[in-house]
């Protein structure tokens, strides 16, 4: 794990498949144009960036949490996977887009569909699909003449496109052109919605499974949260909540496997990784090694204080990645969760009972393509706080 093994940041090209926009988002270039679209775009993620944007995050998470409250009144589920991805949709639609939305709890906006279509060409024929770009190059020009995924394609382009006649494209960073930024576009979409949506799912889940966890947070939050309203700075002093996240994120990696490029050649016991070669790194994997975390399968969030932190090599976890190729939105994701868990926690209890999904001793069952998705939805049991 600690080894000095020299990879370049690129990504493999199993990703490039699109042929004219989605091809200029930052996760799929490489060398000299991901270093100019990764500086062009830093920028957007600045500590005084995500400030101005908590506000917007803060007020979407209310919504959340007004809706959770009407379902716990009602003494209905809550099916998360549903609420959680209205909850990233509308955040990336008003921070993102600049679009005012309002699906929370509702039927889903054209801009929410639009999303959820992003993870609809699943199961088999995707996973088939996958494999063969993976190990045959000769198959990308399949992916990209598949009808479905063309329809889809062009189908938020012209959505993208759209939203641009109202926009100003002299505001644009200088040689930044339109399929540029189509592309960053369709890249939020996909990065933002997905991961985050899933993210929470998971934590929701555990901290029903997890009272004690639950009510510890709670505590926290009660502390160090002084008005309905929490500041950036308040949301940052909540280290509890970190390690809880972390430890989901341990366990449920929304992206698990990246790739690499090696820059020379090297040997690691009887395995020589050739200079010029793609290497998958499991992320999974790594954080689920029991030399780093005993018991790997159980859910504990000690694992993450700042005395076990320093304990571990610093790439056992790496849900985000590692390196220069780090996640440009970790923090605004971190933001997101944050602020769904302190306004939902402070009005209401997640539980499990008899009706709830999945069943007390089952786990969820995901299935990844290109992302970790759910696949049976989990729902669980809201009881209002006093």
């Amino acid at each position: 794990m600690s080894q000095k093994f020299n990879v370049t940041a690129d990504q493999h090209h199993l990703w490039e498949i699109t042929r004219s926009y989605l091809k200029h988002g930052l996760f799929f270039l490489q060398g000299r144009s991901w270093r100019r679209m990764r500086h062009i775009l830093s920028p957007s993620f600045t500590t005084g960036k995500l400030k101005h944007m908590s506000l917007t995050i803060d007020q979407a998470a209310q919504r959340l949490t007004s809706v959770l409250e009407s379902l716990a009144r009602k003494g209905e589920l809550l099916p998360i996977k549903y609420i959680s991805g209205q909850y990233t949709s509308e955040i990336i639609a008003r921070t993102g887009f600049g679009l005012e939305t309002h699906c929370l709890g509702q039927e889903d906006d054209e801009f929410t569909q639009m999303c959820k279509s992003l993870i609809k060409i699943h199961g088999p024929i995707r996973n088939l699909l996958t494999t063969f770009l993976l190990f045959f190059p000769r198959f990308h020009t399949f992916l990209s003449n598949i009808t479905m995924m063309k329809r889809f394609l062009k189908n938020i382009i012209y959505f993208l496109t759209e939203v641009a006649k109202s926009e100003s494209w002299d505001d644009l960073p200088k040689n930044m052109s339109e399929k540029e930024l189509i592309g960053q576009s369709i890249l939020i979409l996909f990065a933002g919605f997905e991961t985050t949506s899933t993210t929470l799912q998971f934590c929701l889940y555990l901290l029903a499974q997890h009272q004690d966890v639950q009510e510890k947070l709670l505590v926290e939050i009660q502390e160090v949260i002084q008005s309905e309203t929490p500041t950036y700075e308040e949301v940052n002093k909540l280290k509890y909540m970190e390690q809880v996240l972390d430890e989901t994120l341990r366990l449920f990696p929304p992206l698990p496997i990246i790739t690499r490029k090696a820059l020379e050649t090297k040997t690691y016991g009887d395995v020589t990784v050739p200079q010029g070669a793609w290497v998958m790194v499991l992320l999974d994997q790594i954080m689920m090694d029991p030399k780093h975390f005993p018991q790997p399968e159980q859910f504990d969030p000690e694992r993450f204080s700042e005395e076990n932190v320093s304990k571990r090599d610093s790439l056992s976890f790496v849900p985000f990645g590692s390196g220069p190729r780090l996640c440009l939105g970790m923090r605004l994701a971190y933001l997101e969760l944050k602020l769904a868990l302190v306004h939902v926690l402070r009005k209401v209890k997640v539980e499990l009972n008899d009706k709830t999904e999945p069943k007390r001793g089952e786990k969820p069952k995901i299935s990844y393509h290109g992302i970790v998705v759910v696949d049976n939805p989990i729902q669980l049991a809201l009881t209002l706080r006093g």
